[in-house]
């Protein structure tokens, strides 16, 4: 099992140290949040020195009282808001960094979607991999670049070595909650940070949104069970099978969380891509470059800070190559652990065909819409096989 695991655990831990470096490391050793620290909680023994533009860091709300969490908690939100567009003195933001603001979300959301989904599965439950809210924590506060590999990592050493339906099933009810669950806790705090974007709420309310978008993992945790059994009330209160007789509702369910994680995934990608394509002035291949490589590492964004006052647009471009290369390795992350599992089941002989098919989603709707599209091409072929519905049928 541990030599099966080898390449993908090599591949998955080299995004974690790729991501991580061009993220994390970056900003820790150019002082990037030391600056934001010192814009947001000045110290009160020393003269400040805020590099940054934070125009409205006095109004931070205090979220708990205690000084330490609201202090790395401010530290968070402030990051996030130097990332997200500003209004133009006209008042309307560019659609461009809309869109791009609208890509990265629901990218996000995608990836948070089939995480939440495998935390779901059989064969995941009683073990580290089931607790989702945990681990989305983690992914905010430590970056989905670093954990989600590791993520990944820990539910292929807990996987059997072949999969089967009894492992990879997930019940009927948490599949019919999901996407609700899902459009509740992060779809709708997601419009807290676009709202922002169009001066529809004042600065101390954007502060609040963005505050309330940094947990909705555990915002899911606390929502999901709800929603299950608000679905099993409305069946009569019977208890449900994984699947159920013929597998047709079961599959149904199954389609629509893969559909509404490929929706998220794949269309703002391919609306953000071709905008950037119609509105470049530069050559093809320079904005291919500049498109599908998140940043410099050998001269980041983060030089910035050597020559203070960092305005802006130079504060936005720091976070915002921060996100890129977070949420590419994430994406290339997941992606590979998708492939993984794919393979063992599709075998050899099917996988390429499998890819081949998915090409074009690949070049339109991006490496997540890939991932989430073969990871429902694993568990169509394994609810496919002759003895799919007997084994659901045993978990009554």
């Amino acid at each position: 099992m541990a030599k099966q695991n080898l390449i993908p655990t090599v591949l998955l831990l080299s995004c974690a140290l790729l991501g991580g470096y061009g993220a994390m490391y970056t900003s820790f050793r150019d002082g990037f949040f030391d600056a934001l620290r010192d814009c947001v909680y000045p110290s009160s023994t020393k003269p400040s020195h805020c590099k940054l533009h934070v125009p409205h860091a006095s109004q931070m709300p205090t979220f708990t009282g205690v000084p330490v969490l609201d202090e790395n908690f401010a530290l968070l939100i402030e990051f996030f808001q130097q990332g997200l567009p500003r209004m133009n003195p006209g008042g309307i933001e560019s659609f461009e960094d809309i869109i791009a603001t609208l890509c990265w979300t629901s990218q996000y959301g995608a990836i948070w979607t089939m995480v939440s989904l495998e935390g779901l599965r059989k064969g995941n439950q009683g073990t580290a991999v089931a607790y989702t809210g945990l681990w989305g924590m983690m992914f905010q506060l430590l970056t989905v670049t670093i954990f989600s590999p590791i993520y990944y990592i820990t539910q292929l050493y807990l996987s059997p070595a072949q999969t089967t339906l009894t492992h990879a099933a997930v019940d009927l009810e948490d599949l019919e909650a999901l996407p609700k669950t899902i459009a509740i806790t992060y779809l709708l705090p997601t419009l807290g940070l676009i709202l922002p974007l169009f001066g529809l709420v004042s600065p101390k309310a954007a502060y609040y949104a963005i505050g309330i978008w940094q947990l909705f993992p555990l915002l899911k945790s606390a929502v999901h069970p709800f929603m299950r059994s608000s679905g099993k009330a409305l069946e009569g209160g019977q208890k449900n099978i994984v699947v159920d007789q013929g597998g047709d509702r079961y599959s149904r369910a199954l389609n629509r969380v893969y559909r509404f994680a490929m929706l998220l995934a794949g269309s703002t990608y391919f609306v953000h891509f071709s905008s950037i394509l119609l509105k470049s002035q530069s050559s093809l291949s320079a904005t291919l470059k500049g498109f599908f490589i998140p940043g410099s590492l050998s001269h980041p964004p983060t030089f910035a800070l050597f020559n203070p006052p960092v305005s802006a647009s130079a504060g936005q471009d720091i976070v915002i190559t921060f996100l890129k290369w977070d949420l590419y390795c994430a994406g290339a992350a997941l992606l590979i652990f998708s492939s993984t599992h794919a393979t063992r089941v599709l075998g050899g002989s099917e996988m390429p065909r499998t890819i081949a098919k998915l090409f074009p989603l690949m070049a339109l709707g991006g490496p997540v819409a890939t991932a989430v599209a073969l990871l429902r091409q694993r568990d169509m072929k394994l609810l496919a096989r002759p003895n799919a519905t007997n084994s659901g049928k045993k978990n009554k």
